[in-house]
């Protein structure tokens, strides 16, 4: 057990920086300015947002700049945001880099699909299983990861520790009863594509038609050309808006503003718009990939549905003819969110999980059985 109280010296890898797009990316911006963040946290970028070149070039100091902060013991420990393909092979790097220097190392796994079977004789799922195994500890994004990784990858139970993704609490103190006699609302955001399900949504929307009264918002990167077709040819183009990519208030209102957060994703791991969606006391409807069905649970804070056009537009269509329905749901969702996704429960989570790896290291130092994650 340490007896040093001081605030453990983080070295923590953020794919695409704190300026980054991604989910993980959001939740670290957060925690960034954050002045009761459980540790000193050194970021950096492994990949940016910009062209194959530029990833490179960036993933090149990032090598230097890891490797020199090991070599000179500037950090306690290499937090390393992990997620699918190319991914695994440059923290792979990273982690090399750190066992060299004995500086210990959690993975953050924030990548959906890792399980999906389209995956499985891929060289990547290797590569994350063999790293995973042999990190000093390893944070899940929900129970259903944590028995993933358990179960199926091989990672010791008392190196896994589940931590939720958090937002701030930007609904605190406002009124979140939305006008039972407008438009049902709803919001979407992400990257705009199939990976997202945009057209699953998009279909739902066309389906519904005019028989409903609804008006929704898809915000986000990615070309909108095809599902904008969709929605044309519906005759419901003027109901939808398509503003591209927004900044966090401009989410954080588009999110206040709706009824209901949609996300029809094929894959994810813990999606951070749904908790938003949750903290402004929108009814969900989504799909139950990654760990999405432990933010929200069908028939009390919205919907989990198949991947399925028809099954969105049926759940769209009962709420929006059924606002008691809807009201309760919203309030549900927000509930969900104080309970478990609040800012002050992933800090604190993350604090637990720093004290893990270095009460491990500690003990491994001393010969003794290190204790297991909560």
């Amino acid at each position: 057990m340490r007896t040093d109280q001081r605030k453990p010296r983080v070295l923590c890898v953020v794919p695409r920086g704190l300026e980054g797009r991604g989910g993980i990316e959001r939740a670290f911006r957060y925690i960034s300015q954050h002045d009761d963040a459980p540790a000193d946290f050194t970021f950096l970028a492994t990949r940016g947002d910009g062209s194959r070149m530029g990833s490179l070039l960036i993933f090149a100091n990032a090598i230097a700049r890891f490797t020199w902060i090991a070599a000179t013991r500037q950090a306690d420990i290499a937090h390393i945001n992990l997620s699918l393909r190319a991914s695994a092979y440059r923290k792979a790097l990273l982690w090399g880099i750190a066992k060299v220097f004995r500086l210990p190392v959690i993975f953050h796994y924030h990548g959906g699909g890792f399980d999906r079977r389209v995956h499985e004789k891929k060289l990547w799922i290797d590569v994350t299983k063999y790293i995973l195994r042999r990190a000093e500890g390893v944070i899940a994004l929900g129970e259903r990861w944590r028995q993933v990784f358990v179960e199926e990858v091989g990672v010791p139970a008392e190196r896994t520790i589940v931590i939720y993704n958090a937002v701030p609490d930007f609904a605190a103190g406002r009124d979140l009863a939305r006008p039972s006699e407008r438009p049902l609302t709803i919001f979407f955001a992400g990257e705009i594509g199939e990976r997202k399900g945009v057209d699953v949504l998009a279909g739902a929307l066309a389906k519904i038609g005019v028989s409903q009264d609804w008006r929704c918002t898809i915000a986000g990167n990615g070309d909108v050309a095809p599902f904008a077709r969709t929605l044309a040819d519906a005759g419901v183009a003027d109901r939808v808006s398509f503003p591209g990519w927004i900044g966090m208030d401009d989410i954080h209102a588009g999110m206040l503003n709706a009824d209901i957060c949609a996300l029809p994703s094929r894959s994810e791991a813990l999606p951070i718009s749904l908790i938003e969606g949750a903290a402004a006391g929108a009814a969900m409807v989504c799909t139950g990939v990654g760990a999405s069905a432990e933010i929200n649970e069908t028939g009390l804070t919205g919907y989990v549905l198949p991947i399925e056009a028809d099954a969105f537009a049926q759940a769209f269509s009962e709420l929006a003819a059924d606002r008691g329905k809807l009201a309760t749901m919203q309030k549900a969702a927000r509930a969900r969110y104080l309970e478990r996704f609040t800012f002050a429960r992933m800090l604190e989570r993350l604090g637990e999980a720093y004290a893990l790896v270095l009460d491990a290291k500690a003990a491994s130092r001393a010969g003794a059985r290190p204790r297991a994650a909560a």
